[in-house]
């Protein structure tokens, strides 16, 4: 069936009576795959019923997390691991964020050159990298790695740089590596790939201590397929889960929009950004430690066997 035989018209009202016609959504750097994600989401929601989504380029999951509690954000993305690290007092995520649902993973690229004689996290001591933008989730985890590889800060020359300039640093030969966490293939590491060769450090043995450390986020191990990235090898890595938010107290109506927009033009989402094709509502529930909002649950009651 047409999603637009589906929803209702884009006029319907709020519970206050006026109509939802606009929203924003928090996504990351434009390189990445949660701005990519949010462009594809305000173009199939505008279609679809009408509401224009304005999307937001952003540092990542710690910004918007914020963006959403402080009200300059509708819609957003974030990594797990960010949702208990937004520098917010602690009961914030649960009483003041919801959840549509759990989105894909994001897989943790630290990328070298491929002549780098750095073959581990270890070998970065002493080394120029980028760790991601401040307030990002990217920069969460690298902070998190590291410390479980015996580095502190002092210990390598870091740089606080989004993802499109970290790659450019590279290109230029300004950082030695750069941390990413986001979903495959990401165009940013691709469009550097074809410019100059790279690798991606292995990590996939460092999961189980990051389950031990930080057990509530989600870590899993995880493999990039060869192929991914031009003449990069299978590698092993670690992944977390990425949920898409929004407050609790988010217009019941929109949000079961997007949701049913998540699963059912998910074609035409892939179309725009592959991981898009991921959800299924049998994982998408799982969004622990947010609960999930009224107007998703309603949704997902709906096709419920």
């Amino acid at each position: 069936m047409l999603l637009l035989g589906l929803l209702p018209a884009a006029s319907t009202a709020t519970e206050d009576g006026g109509p939802v016609r606009r929203i924003v959504i928090v996504s990351g750097s434009t390189g990445g795959v949660y701005y990519s994600y949010g462009l594809a989401i305000a173009r199939e929601l505008a279609a679809a019923t009408g509401v224009r989504a304005r999307v937001v380029a952003t540092q990542g999951s710690v910004e918007n997390l914020r963006a959403l509690v402080e009200g300059t954000g509708d819609l957003a993305f974030s990594a797990a691991d960010a949702v208990t690290e937004t520098g917010l007092p602690p009961d914030v995520p649960t009483v003041s964020l919801r959840a549509i649902g759990r989105l894909y993973d994001d897989y943790l690229h630290v990328v070298v050159p491929a002549s780098s004689p750095a073959r581990e996290l270890g070998d970065l001591r002493g080394r120029t990298v980028s760790v991601g933008s401040a307030e990002s989730g990217t920069e969460l985890i690298a902070e998190r790695l590291l410390e479980l590889a015996g580095l502190s800060m002092s210990e390598i020359r870091p740089v606080f740089l989004g993802l499109g300039d970290s790659a450019a640093a590279m290109l230029r030969g300004e950082v030695d590596a750069f941390f990413w966490s986001g979903g495959l293939p990401t165009g940013a590491v691709s469009a550097l790939a074809a410019e100059l060769p790279i690798r991606l450090l292995p990590l996939g043995n460092e999961a189980a201590s990051m389950r031990a450390t930080h057990g509530s986020a989600g870590y899993r191990v995880a493999t990039v397929p060869g192929g991914t990235y031009a003449d990069v090898p299978q590698t092993r890595t670690l992944a977390v889960p990425n949920y898409l938010l929004v407050r609790a107290d988010a217009d019941p109506t929109v949000v079961a929009w997007v949701t049913r927009l998540l699963f059912e033009r998910s074609r035409a989402l892939g179309d725009a950004v592959p991981v898009a094709r991921s959800p299924s509502p049998r994982t998408a529930i799982f969004t622990d430690p947010v609960p999930l909002h009224p107007g998703a649950l309603a949704y997902y009651r709906t096709i419920k066997p």
